[in-house]
């Protein structure tokens, strides 16, 4: 948003989180690859003895989510 603000986005951000945060979602694609570690899961999804979807991390999603959370409540985010 190039630093736009306007009067409800600490508001809408705080819904966000709490909607992403109650959503029964184990699926994470964040808008950057690393932030997911994207290369590591395609490997691991071919090579792995037991391959995975590399889109499937509970955790990863859940890590995203808190770390949202907090730069929101330091209000590092927009």
């Amino acid at each position: 948003m190039g630093g736009t603000r306007y009067p409800d986005q600490p508001a809408d951000l705080g819904r966000s989180l709490r909607v992403l945060r109650d959503l029964p979602a184990d699926i994470c694609v964040p808008n950057h690859a690393r932030e997911w570690d994207r290369y590591r899961k395609v490997i691991e999804s071919t090579t792995a003895r037991y391959p995975v979807n590399p889109f499937i991390d509970l955790a990863g999603s859940r890590t995203y989510i808190d770390t949202a959370e907090k730069e929101f409540r330091a209000d590092r985010t927009y």
